[in-house]
């Protein structure tokens, strides 16, 4: 492929979240971001303008999915009171939602530091946003987080020897009872915790409704046997790009 043929088609594919900033100055902001330098880069949603500090092309995919492919897009019969982000990254999902339901009390976890660190910043003008540097799993306890290639790919670990930070985990059971015995909308991308998460969980009906990434390459679990595990009256799996992925939407 010629190196003319190879810019115009990576323009293409980040073009669609770039048009989503307001206006050239913070079109070209997305330029400096991919270097990895910390950038603060501005979308807009709806009526809402939002600020996000990124660090490198990983950020960058997080906020391409919820805001320009909309990933984690739902219809729900009336605005949710309570959400909780389960591997918030920097934010994108969680921000997306505090713009889309502002009266929302929102509950945003994420286990990997410096991908936290980001996510606090992010979040920290939005009085309705609780961050946390917390992970979830299907036993409560101490994990150790171990760092991928980027943001998006940070895994949790259960053994104390393995290297990586240290992170105190909850349970989906623990959640639910800290909302107050329900939860209006939960979201998830924990890279495959999300098996022992759902197979452990005894209080899923109290979560109204929820979206979320399943890793049947990672977990070895097939994803519509996840999916089988919900307690709701509706539920839809969409299979994902990347071979052994699926994002499943569900309702009670």
């Amino acid at each position: 492929m010629s190196p003319l043929r190879r810019i115009r088609r990576s323009a293409a594919w980040w073009w669609p979240l770039v048009r989503l900033a307001p206006g050239p100055f913070w079109r070209a902001r997305f330029a400096l971001a991919r270097s990895g330098r910390p950038t603060r880069v501005r979308l807009r949603s709806g009526a809402a303008q939002l600020d996000f500090e990124v660090a490198g092309v990983g950020d960058l995919i997080g906020l391409r999915e919820v805001f320009a492919e909309r990933e984690y897009e739902l219809e729900l019969p009336r605005a949710p009171e309570r959400v909780v982000d389960l591997g918030a990254n920097i934010g994108a999902a969680t921000l997306r939602f505090a713009a889309r339901w502002p009266t929302a009390e929102i509950l945003a976890l994420e286990p990997e530091p410096r991908t936290f660190a980001r996510l606090a910043r992010n979040t920290a003008p939005h009085p309705h946003i609780t961050a946390e540097r917390l992970a979830a799993a299907g036993r409560a306890g101490q994990l150790v987080v171990r760092r991928g290639a980027d943001s998006l790919s940070s895994s949790t670990l259960p053994h104390a020897g393995e290297r990586g930070s240290p992170v105190r985990a909850l349970t989906l059971d623990d959640l639910v009872e800290r909302c107050g015995g329900r939860i209006d909308l939960l979201k998830f991308d924990i890279e495959g915790a999300e098996a022992e998460l759902l197979r452990c969980a005894r209080r899923l009906g109290s979560v109204s409704a929820l979206v979320g990434e399943l890793h049947e390459d990672i977990t070895g679990v097939p994803n519509g046997e996840l999916a089988g595990l919900l307690p709701h009256s509706r539920v839809e799996l969409e299979p994902l790009p990347q071979p052994g992925r699926a994002l499943v939407r569900a309702w009670l």
